[in-house]
């Protein structure tokens, strides 16, 4: 059975630098934290979109409990859509697939 992309390797491929950080210390946090997570996951830089064609980027983070459940959700809230690096430069601006299947190991989890 295919378990799809490995997080990490797909990350590298890319050369995305992968933030995970308290996620009471994040530039995100606004002062709400979704079910009282405790860690914040994310690629530097990056925005997603749903489509080639769609005109709206969204700010996209993963959250959990533990860091290893936050670049789960992460993984998992990013595959099969587009991630848009540099989105407001035309000349770095850098679109993205990430793969419709993605995992994340448990071997390389702190």
């Amino acid at each position: 059975m295919e378990k799809g992309v490995d997080f990490f390797k797909f990350a590298q491929n890319i050369d995305a630098e992968i933030t995970i950080g308290d996620v009471h210390q994040s530039p995100y946090q606004n002062g709400w934290t979704k079910n009282d997570s405790e860690f914040i996951c994310y690629f530097d830089g990056a925005e997603t979109k749903e489509s080639e064609n769609d005109k709206y980027l969204s700010s996209t983070l993963g959250y959990g409990q533990t860091v290893g459940k936050a670049i789960r959700d992460y993984a998992k809230k990013i595959q099969g859509k587009l991630l848009v690096f540099n989105a407001m430069n035309k000349k770095e601006r850098k679109e993205i697939p990430v793969p419709k299947k993605l995992f994340v190991p448990k071997s390389k989890i702190l």
